[in-house]
């Protein structure tokens, strides 16, 4: 079978981003094949640190006959664009053939050459290269050409035989590398099975999915051995498996005197700057055991490897120990004044500004949701404490465990467990993906240092475009959503998005001249930007129905994100049940008579004679719309309730009233009584839209 196959050499590649790349790179070339009307059978691509390598298998040409009828200019255009035309397809005028067509007759050249698929392979190849870009690329020595790491072999074979292309200096061929004892050696590669033999006898493991199951697998046996269990952690297990090209597993051990440090600190050492495994006991808790995973195999069963590993981790402990020591010997609320040297950003103040207006907005939420006193004191204590862990040494030692280390803080200075619980999670969610909080402590705390930084950001203007959002506000927006809808706070969001607005114009914006119209924009802007969040939440949500979102009435100055999500829970279910759907389709028989009388105003609120009632069906319709649609109601369970009165009443209407009645007076007023039941019974509930999403 005629198969291809692709090597690309380099030193070295970044884990971070190895295998996204060696899909794109893989993509351009299978994209520009499949546009050629080459065909294949299958794909397969691999990738270690030294190697990407993509097969396509069987690949045919599936020739276009109709390109090798070529039309060309009118048989009485100007000579110079007749040949022209020849010259194009490098032959002559006396080449050309003439041919009738329906708009006359015209110069047609005859391609007799058959495509040669190596030509258009090698092409094809060459200039999908050049498109080919990396997050973090480099240039070396004289050459021009840009790679993530120095490239310096490009093997390609077709059909078995060596297909040449170019990328930068460098020429495709025949030939792989392998490391061998510091240097490189050449090998001819014959066929794609002869690559195979060649990569196993290199010792390498050129399938990303082997090498992960070989670090399970010898992972799981070593730890067995000392009763521990290997932990799972797919980020890191994929990471490891792109930083070795064969991985060989050694057990190693820091000193048990660390284990008194904050356990976390002792596992981002680990997985995070050493890209160890840790390892535990039966009942979860860490170990000082770890598995490190080594590209070089050893002639002394890792003595030396092991030793260097465990002198760096050591090291890096004692570092962290250190910091930890010097943190607890102060009270943890001492670090607040700290933090007026950490800005939150250039036009937003500090970090201590940043805590005072979450006072703030802590105190408006404590009288908004009626806390009791000792709830209402865990609020503002979590609320001082819950960045002073930024200006601590270990969280400039480790970024990334803000929050976590402030809740060990706070735990050192005898703070209950509910505060440093709340510190602890207050960055959470994360993502979609990520658990709440879980205390409904922490999630308040969550949710008004979200909704902080999210009013900040629009009042000066860094709200995020349809393409970029550097300061991660949808996830922030996501979060707030999910804090409120899962965890069930029952709060006024554009009160609670005034009073931060308020909070800022009081702190770092008070010199900006803000003009009340421009902080109503601001808070419009903000509140329907949780509510696209939102809408696209429940787009991607199969338990829930656009439609019925798309159907309420939302009141922006009185906007509540928990009865918007009660409401859409109880109709998706209610619409679903027999009554629902009776309901829905005796109000589908009222917006039909109306979507068909072009001549009736549809905004026009001028009620029905009653004088001219002429049947009971008539009256009884009025007096019931009348009588359950008078208020505005925003809890759609009651909202219901009410219309369900009107179900049998439009049924017996349309049944036995003749609408379209030959006196002019009667079928007006009729008409008028339809439109009177139409704008009451959608006046808290589009059933248009409804209707369409049923």
């Amino acid at each position: 079978m005629a198969d291809l196959i692709i090597e690309f050499y380099n030193e070295e590649m970044p884990a971070s981003f190895l295998k996204e790349s060696v899909n794109n790179i893989k993509n351009l070339i299978k994209n520009r094949i499949i546009k050629e009307n080459i065909k294949f059978e299958k794909e397969e691509w691999f990738f270690t640190p030294k190697r990407i390598t993509i097969i396509f298998y069987n690949l045919k040409l599936k020739h276009d006959k109709s390109k090798n009828f070529i039309k060309g200019p009118r048989y009485d255009s100007p000579e110079k664009a007749i040949i022209g035309f020849a010259k194009s397809l490098n032959t002559n005028k006396n080449n050309l053939i003439i041919e009738d067509t329906d708009k006359g007759k015209y110069y047609f050249f005859k391609n007799h050459i058959k495509p040669d698929i190596k030509k258009l392979l090698s092409n094809v190849i060459q200039t999908e290269l050049k498109k080919v870009t990396w997050k973090k690329s480099m240039k070396w020595g004289t050459n021009n050409l840009r790679w993530a790491r120095p490239l310096k072999n490009i093997l390609c074979l077709y059909d078995n035989r060596k297909l040449t292309f170019s990328l930068g200096h460098l020429f495709s061929g025949n030939k792989t590398l392998q490391d061998y004892q510091l240097t490189e050696k050449q090998h001819i590669v014959k066929s794609i099975t002869h690559y195979f033999n060649l990569i196993e006898k290199f010792g390498v493991i050129i399938s990303e999915e082997e090498r992960k199951i070989k670090i399970l697998s010898d992972g799981a046996k070593i730890s067995k051995n000392k009763n521990l269990i290997m932990g799972e952690d797919e980020k890191l297990l994929s990471e490891v498996a792109s930083l070795v090209e064969k991985p060989y597993l050694f057990l190693a051990k820091f000193r048990e005197n660390y284990l008194k440090l904050p356990q976390e600190i002792l596992i981002t050492t680990m997985k995070k700057n050493q890209k160890y495994f840790p390892l535990y006991d039966s009942n979860k808790r860490l170990s000082n055991y770890f598995l490190l995973v080594s590209n070089i195999k050893s002639n002394d069963k890792g003595k030396v490897i092991i030793e260097g590993n465990q002198r760096v981790v050591n090291a890096r402990l004692e570092d962290a120990s250190f910091f930890w020591k010097r943190d607890i010997k102060n009270n943890f609320l001492d670090y607040f004044d700290k933090l007026e040297k950490i800005i939150f950003h250039n036009e937003l103040g500090n970090i201590k500004q940043k805590v005072l207006r979450l006072d703030e907005l802590a105190l408006f939420l404590s009288k908004r949701l009626h806390l009791d006193k000792s709830a209402k004191k865990d609020f503002l204590d979590s609320v001082k404490l819950l960045k002073n862990d930024l200006a601590t040494e270990a969280v400039k030692e480790f970024p990334e465990l803000q929050g976590v280390m402030g809740s060990y803080y706070a735990k050192e200075s005898k703070y209950n467990k509910n505060v440093c619980n709340a510190i602890y999670e207050h960055y959470k969610p994360l993502g979609p993906n990520d658990k709440l909080p879980k205390t409904n402590l922490a999630k308040l705390v969550a949710l008004i240092d979200k909704i902080d930084s999210i009013v900040g950001f629009f009042m000066i203007g860094r709200q995020p475009t349809s393409s970029k959002d550097p300061l991660a506000l949808r996830r922030n927006a996501l979060g707030i959503i999910r804090i409120v809808t899962e965890g069930k706070i029952d709060i006024s969001f554009t009160e609670i998005v005034q009073k931060s607005i308020d909070s800022y114009k009081k702190s770092v914006l008070q010199k900006t001249m803000l003009s009340s119209k421009l902080i109503e924009e601001v808070k419009n802007k903000v509140l329907n930007f949780i509510l696209e969040r939102y809408e696209n939440l429940i787009k991607e949500n199969d338990s829930y129905n656009i439609s019925i979102f798309q159907s309420l009435s939302i009141n922006n100055q009185k906007l509540n994100l928990l009865n918007i999500n009660n409401n859409i829970l109880y109709l998706s279910s209610f619409f679903k049940t027999r009554p629902g759907l009776k309901l829905l389709n005796a109000i589908k028989r009222v917006t039909n008579i109306i979507n068909t009388e072009d001549d009736i105003h549809k905004e026009s609120m001028i009620y029905p004679d009653t004088k001219l009632f002429k049947s009971k069906e008539e009256k009884k319709l009025f007096e019931l719309t009348k009588n359950h649609t008078k208020n505005n109601i925003t809890n759609y369970k009651e909202l219901i309730k009410n219309l369900s009165f009107l179900i049998n009443p439009i049924e017996n209407f349309f049944d036995n009233v003749q609408i379209h009645h030959q006196n002019t007076d009667l079928k007006n007023n009729r008409l008028l009584l339809v439109l009177f039941v139409n704008n009451r019974v959608n006046k808290d509930i589009n059933f248009l839209n409804l209707i369409k999403g049923n």
